[in-house]
């Protein structure tokens, strides 16, 4: 059991390193005239634009040993990989140490599931943009948890789905009606449309109530960042990450 457990926590660290590089790099990939993708090109320092080498990527290691600086420029390494890297650690580290999951499986599923809706709460906090894939992969694991009633059952589960879908959609669709704009992103159907999966129909309401305040104090907090363009997404997915939080620790 050792042995395994620190199997998935050396994952869990190579994990957060590989979301590390997706969040920095995401506002490229979707872009239709970058050739920017997840492998292409290779990491490289941001401050001397030398290729690094494969020891000067091992996650967490590399940083310490190097002191935070490159090996080539030695100019500071930005500490966001590091943290990133270190609070993926430390989740898979609290989750075996609740030792809540029936098995490996389930409990690395959860691991993805918050990984992932971190990831949409930086993506729309740095960027006003979130990942259609990633909130696609939260509803299929959504699915595949409650399909043993992890959080909620399977019926459920599909309604939040659908509901979480159609109601921001209508209520884009009255908001146009009226303002002849967009008032909510298409990204937040799809994310919302996940949390609906993951955490059934009977918590939306909540999670919209709870995401809005969020967002709004977001939004208030750093105005300059946002324009007239409220993070909304940010709010949904920090909503369902404490949700979340609350229902393991109450199991």
């Amino acid at each position: 059991m050792f042995t395994l457990n620190l199997l998935l926590c050396f994952l869990g660290i190579c994990y957060g390193s590989f979301v590390g590089s997706y969040i920095v790099r995401f506002p490229r990939i979707i872009d239709p005239e970058s050739n920017i993708t997840m492998s292409y090109p290779r990491s490289k320092c941001e401050s001397c634009g030398e290729m690094l080498k494969v020891h000067m990527l091992i996650p967490l290691l590399s940083y310490l040993v190097q002191k935070g600086k490159c090996a080539y420029c030695r100019k500071s390494i930005s500490t966001f990989y590091f943290i990133n890297e270190l609070m993926h650690l430390i989740l898979i580290a609290l989750m075996l140490w609740a030792n809540i999951f029936s098995s490996p499986i389930e409990l690395l599923i959860l691991f993805l599931v918050i990984s992932s809706l971190y990831v949409q709460f930086i993506l729309d906090l740095k960027h006003l943009l979130l990942s259609v894939y990633l909130s696609i992969k939260i509803l299929i694991l959504g699915l595949v948890i409650n399909y043993s009633g992890f959080f909620t059952d399977i019926q459920s589960a599909v309604g939040g789905l659908m509901a979480g879908y159609l109601s921001l959609f209508l209520i884009n669709k009255v908001f146009y009606y009226f303002r002849k704009k967009e008032g909510i992103g298409g990204g937040d159907f799809i994310l919302l449309a996940s949390i609906g999966a993951l955490l059934g129909y009977q918590m939306l309401s909540f999670v919209v109530l709870l995401g809005s305040l969020f967002s709004l104090l977001i939004y208030l907090f750093k105005r300059s960042n946002f324009d007239d363009r409220v993070p909304f997404g940010s709010g949904l997915a920090l909503s369902a990450l404490l949700i979340i939080l609350i229902k393991i620790s109450v199991v």
